[in-house]
């Protein structure tokens, strides 16, 4: 699986802020924001930067309240999965 699969995977399990990743019709509907945060970790983002633009994302594109909690939550696994995948 390559990185930016990884984290689309991420995206689309754990993250999900409009709950709809109990919909197999649905699976890219993430992708958009998994490519951004891929291009934020290639530049070398850490994961405060990530887990404020995924709370930016919520608030202000998607219009729900953000889980900051759950944005750092997310935002240290995507940088975990940069990290594994720069070791190989």
């Amino acid at each position: 699986m390559t990185e930016l699969d990884a984290i689309k995977m991420l995206l689309w399990k754990e993250w999900d802020p409009i709950g709809v990743n109990d919909d197999p019709n649905a699976s890219g509907e993430y992708d958009a924001y998994a490519e951004q945060l891929y291009g934020m970790l290639s530049r070398g983002a850490d994961d405060d930067e990530l887990a404020r633009h995924l709370s930016w994302c919520v608030t202000a594109l998607i219009g729900l309240g953000a889980d900051d909690a759950h944005s750092s939550s997310i935002a240290r696994k995507a940088v975990a999965i940069h990290l594994c995948h720069a070791r190989k």
